[in-house]
């Protein structure tokens, strides 16, 4: 009798931040999660994703075996954008519209006042880099003028001399009809092999020329950057790893900034309208909005004599100043280890932490500024200017838009959010603050516990007097195709796929359109009539006001969401430990209201459901440290979470 086949059980999720790599595994069978951070390697981050993994298979006592996939997030693309420069990138457009990107769009970022001291940003092609092809199509997609394939002969020619070897190719109204812009591609391809094309019609097959072009300038650019990069991560995996599933993502993660995401309903925001960096990319993405305020943030004094928090960071390399090799320059990391908030050492002991290098350079900063001030009274400081910085980001992204963050919690995660998420709770008036467990691996962890998700959309605008249902049906068909085929590629089950429509409308003469849920079923008079309730309630909601009846609508783009559902891990509840109060790890002086106070210090590993404390305590951790300052309360819930509140919240009941 043959033995039973060996069936993979662990999932693996890994998280590249620019200090830490945090590795999270998940043990499908039994439900049992690991966690371990190794130090990122950003010279080759492929080195230091493949030391968590080997170490968190040691943890277990499994072996390559008994992988059954691995997530991974990443900012190698984002970063390349970021870091610059950018440099061998081409694009081509229709004839007549070679000042695409010169032109761009006329709005002026927030807090320039008007275009007077703005200076538009280098544009991500120069000038002399965009060739123009003849021909032209309308917005319906019919030929004007015809292809002239001798120009984008040309072209490429032009750009195979000029060692450009990413090229992006975003004709006139291709979302309408791809012809053109995929002949010219074949062309491209014929003539200069070699070469990365990106094309609009692909990418991003939506109308508004400028943003459709950027992104699909960034796809050509970031292509050979995660090309190099996966080729190093599948050379370093060995052959035990290298053909498990792989699922990569780009996020942005690490010490020397701060997301924020506005979650409502436990859905957050998604906006088709973000960037990355300068450069707009118009992809559906979660609305995160990033400060340059995290642990390695540097305090500095501004040429006004102004003490000011970031946004240079002191990174991965060399890090704050308290850390082996550090920098010269003090951090938020070196505030709150001199303000005693802090552990001597992070990562479970794993990184010593020099409190006498970081005090030495806070007192070179503190010289430098008026008043006399004290080494702890400057850390106070710091902390105090990074607190508002963050809470400051939230009124924005809350009140800006007529929310109360005050009927929301923050959720408070990363190495070093603990340890100043409950502070800036307070300053909000927010109804608690939570700290979920293993907080430093969470993004890790979420990797493991999100949907696959893929988007397509398509431009098609149709006025509501002449609205063809059989080619909405058509064109929702189509969509809905692609993507469960892109799942099914993917390796999704074709049972675990789900598919979700969406539309962008707008008034008929508007510009802007607003994206509401359309039904799923039959494409008939009702979906429409559906659809059309609920683009009238939606504008009203987001604007205050609609025009149902009075004005007719447009729908203007088609869009459908695949999601592959996966088996989402279980967050266990914690075990029973008795009636006994958890004892206190340690106590040490902790800086609070302008003076050091004896303060408890707990291990997490073994507090017990239910159990309460009243601040000023610390709470410590193997990636994080939570500090409840006083006049908050800390409690366990039953799955080890823990929620701080402030004394007011408890006065006044809330829950």
């Amino acid at each position: 009798m043959s033995p039973a086949p060996h069936e993979p059980r662990l999932r693996i999720g890994i998280d590249t931040g620019g200090t830490f790599t945090d590795i999270v595994s998940v043990d499908g069978g039994s439900g049992a999660m690991r966690i371990t951070k190794v130090a990122s390697t950003p010279a080759n981050p492929a080195i230091g994703l493949v030391r968590g993994v080997r170490a968190i298979l040691d943890a277990a006592g499994a072996s390559p075996d008994d992988v059954a996939g691995l997530a991974h997030g990443t900012t190698v693309a984002t970063n390349a954008l970021l870091q610059g420069p950018i440099s061998g990138l081409g694009l081509i457009v229709t004839a007549g519209f070679r000042h695409l990107l010169e032109i761009a769009r006329q709005s002026v970022p927030v807090g320039y006042g008007n275009s007077y001291f703005w200076v538009k940003p280098e544009r991500i092609v120069p000038l002399h880099f965009v060739r123009e092809v003849g021909g032209r199509l309308n917005f319906r997609g019919e030929e004007i003028r015809p292809l002239d394939e001798a120009s984008a002969h040309a072209a490429a020619h032009f750009f195979r001399d000029q060692g450009v070897r990413a090229i992006g190719i975003c004709l006139i109204h291709s979302y309408a009809n791809p012809a053109h812009e995929r002949r010219v591609a074949d062309i491209i391809a014929q003539d200069y092999p070699d070469c990365t094309l990106s094309l609009s019609c692909v990418v991003l097959p939506e109308y508004r020329e400028y943003e459709r072009a950027v992104t699909t300038l960034v796809d050509a650019f970031v292509k050979p950057h995660m090309e190099r990069y996966l080729n190093r991560v599948h050379d370093e995996l060995g052959p035990g790893l290298q053909h498990k599933p792989f699922l990569v993502v780009a996020l942005d993660a690490g010490g020397t900034s701060t997301d924020l995401c506005l979650i409502e309903g436990g859905k957050p925001h998604v906006t088709n309208g973000g960037a990355v960096g300068a450069y707009p990319v118009r992809i559906p993405m979660i609305d995160i909005k990033t400060i340059g305020t995290g642990g390695g943030s540097i305090a500095w004094i501004s040429r006004e004599g102004h003490l000011k928090v970031g946004p240079r960071s002191a990174g991965a390399e060399p890090g704050p100043m308290c850390y082996p090799n550090g920098g010269a320059e003090p951090t938020i990391t070196d505030a709150n280890l001199v303000l005693g908030r802090i552990p001597p050492a992070l990562i479970g002991g794993g990184v010593a932490l020099d409190a006498a290098r970081s005090r030495e350079g806070l007192a070179r900063l503190a010289k430098r500024l008026p008043g006399a001030m004290s080494v702890e009274q400057l850390a106070h400081g710091i902390i105090e200017i990074a607190n508002w910085n963050q809470a400051n980001a939230i009124r924005q992204m809350t009140i800006q838009r007529g929310i109360d963050p005050r009927g929301f919690a923050l959720l408070a995660f990363g190495g070093a959010g603990p340890a100043q998420s409950p502070a800036v709770m307070d300053l909000l008036g927010m109804a608690g603050c939570i700290v979920p467990r293993d907080p430093g691996n969470l993004s890790a962890f979420g990797l493991l516990a999100v949907d696959w998700r893929t988007d397509r959309i398509v431009t098609k605008v149709m006025h509501e007097d002449a609205i063809d249902l059989p080619a909405v049906a058509s064109l929702y068909a189509g969509l809905e195709k692609d993507a469960v085929d892109s799942l099914v590629r993917d390796g999704i089950d074709l049972a675990r796929i789900r598919v979700a429509r969406e539309a962008d409308m707008r008034y008929a003469g508007q510009s802007m359109e607003v994206r509401v849920a359309a039904p799923a079923g039959a494409v008939d008079a009702a979906f429409l009539a559906a659809l059309i309730d609920a683009f009238h309630a939606a504008h009203l909601r987001t604007f205050g006001y609609n025009y149902a009846v009075e004005q007719k609508i447009e729908l203007v783009n088609f869009c459908v969401s695949g999601f592959g559902l996966i088996e989402r891990p279980d967050i266990p509840k914690l075990a029973a430990r008795g009636a006994s109060t958890p004892a206190r790890k340690s106590v040490r002086p902790v800086y609070f209201d302008g003076a050091f106070r004896d303060t408890p210090v707990y291990d997490r590993a073994v507090l017990s459901a239910g159990f309460r404390v009243e601040g000023p305590a610390v709470v410590e951790e193997f990636g994080s440290t939570t500090v409840v300052f006083p006049a908050q309360r800390l409690d366990v819930d039953p799955h080890g979470i823990l929620i701080v509140r402030s004394a007011q919240a408890k006065s006044e009941g809330v829950r």
